[in-house]
């Protein structure tokens, strides 16, 4: 069995994302993510989550995502009180 997860990092942006997996976005800090499957039309937030180990993550369902569709997201950081500045895009294939 495949893990259920694939990993965003910093320092490992992937483009594209397996069929049938979620996105798990790992960060050093705690974070709200903002995100959205349709490109805007529609977002919703998700807090990050501690694992432990300075290490915090957010999964976004993207495990009903058909290939060729997109998640757009962005950061705010929570410590710092400051949006991340830019958007990420990650196309499922």
């Amino acid at each position: 069995m495949s893990a259920q997860y694939f990993n965003w990092r910093f320092n490992n942006k992937p483009r594209t994302l397996p069929c049938g997996k979620k996105l798990r976005l790992l960060l050093m800090e705690p974070a709200m993510v903002h995100w959205s499957f349709d490109n805007w039309q529609s977002s919703q937030d998700s807090h990050s989550n501690d694992s432990g180990w300075n290490l915090h993550h957010v999964d976004l369902p993207t495990e009903t995502l058909v290939a060729g569709r997109q998640v757009v997201f962005t950061f705010y950081w929570k410590n710092g009180a400051r949006w991340e500045g830019r958007d990420y895009q990650v196309t499922v294939e």
